[in-house]
């Protein structure tokens, strides 16, 4: 059974935008997982220097706020752990289908994902860095979404490193496997609420996820997201996620409608009551995050040498698509 808590866990999380609790799908996958479980979570938007220097965010502290709990894996071990589980009522046959669809989408459709949002030069350069930026401090709103990015180039080189294929090639394949993917996972629904019938599963908290961020978020570059479009049944079931789960804050609402800026802003401190302390904090940093930024500017240098060959390869793509 679950085991009562004195107070809920707070949930260090990217911001809101466009109709969702959060425009970061990993932070996304521990909403919708703490929503089917159960599970009381208190959700924060205001990220500190330490978690922005550290780790990506969500960042899980415990009900005593001592212990600090990262990844989705590491978060949601800890909440079954908690005996917060959706699993608990499936067979074990389903429950074995559950961790298979999981796997799948991992190994299939995550890599496209952080391809979209990262390592694509249009989206990363529109979308992706202003909304990220928004949510840091100064300066880390220069360095966070720049540490991102080369941390998504890294899981991809892991990933397909080993191809000894061109860029333009492991691009295709990228966005093949994903399109393949979604074409499962169209099948697999069919005309159910979840993909396990009637009540979500742990897969379905992840699988909402990346449907959810490729949907509903404007991105210029979206092969995926007319993709998705094409597979009405996956359109509806994340329309109906979000009513079911996460229906929209009436305060947000009327900030949510309008598009996360594209522009690096900084940040607000006049509430802090340790404004004095952080400015001269920031000053410290400054430096030195100046520095690293410059070196590690080079990754942006990159993705733009490339945009033309991109771009190509994604009129390519979509002519692909159209006679798939």
């Amino acid at each position: 059974g679950k085991t009562k808590m004195d107070a809920p866990m707070k949930l260090v999380i990217w911001g809101s935008g466009y109709g969702l609790p959060t425009f970061d799908h990993g932070c996304l996958a521990v909403i919708a997982y703490s929503k089917i479980s159960g599970v009381p979570l208190k959700l924060s938007k205001e990220p500190d220097h330490r978690s922005l220097l550290t780790t990506n965010l969500p960042v899980l502290l415990t009900e005593q706020g001592t212990a600090r709990v990262s990844t989705w894996q590491q978060i949601i071990n800890h909440l079954q752990y908690q005996g917060f589980s959706p699993d608990a009522e499936f067979s074990d046959k389903q429950k074995a289908d559950i961790t298979a669809f999981i796997a799948l989408v991992e190994q299939k459709l995550k890599p496209a994902v952080l391809h979209t949002f990262w390592m694509d030069g249009k989206n990363f350069t529109d979308i992706t860095r202003g909304a990220y930026a928004k949510c840091c401090p100064l300066p880390m709103n220069y360095i966070t979404p720049v540490w991102l990015h080369s941390q998504a180039k890294s899981t991809l080189d892991n990933l397909y490193g080993g191809l000894n294929s061109s860029p333009a090639d492991v691009e295709k394949k990228i966005y093949k496997d994903a399109r393949v993917c979604l074409n499962l996972l169209s099948s697999a629904l069919g005309e159910n609420d979840f993909f396990f019938g009637k009540t979500p599963s742990s897969a379905d908290a992840m699988i909402f996820s990346y449907l959810a961020a490729l949907l509903k978020i404007p991105l210029p570059s979206a092969r995926l997201q007319t993709h998705i479009k094409g597979c009405e049944n996956l359109c509806r079931y994340v329309d109906r996620f979000l009513k079911q789960f996460m229906p929209p804050d009436p305060d947000q609402a009327s900030s949510e409608t309008q598009e996360l800026p594209k522009t690096n802003p900084s940040f607000d401190i006049d509430e802090d009551p340790h404004k004095r302390r952080n400015q001269i904090l920031s000053g410290v940093v400054a430096v030195v995050a100046m520095v690293a930024y410059a070196l590690m500017s080079g990754l942006v240098r990159i993705e733009i040498d490339n945009s033309d060959d991109a771009e190509n390869d994604d009129d390519n793509l979509q002519q692909e698509e159209a006679f798939e």
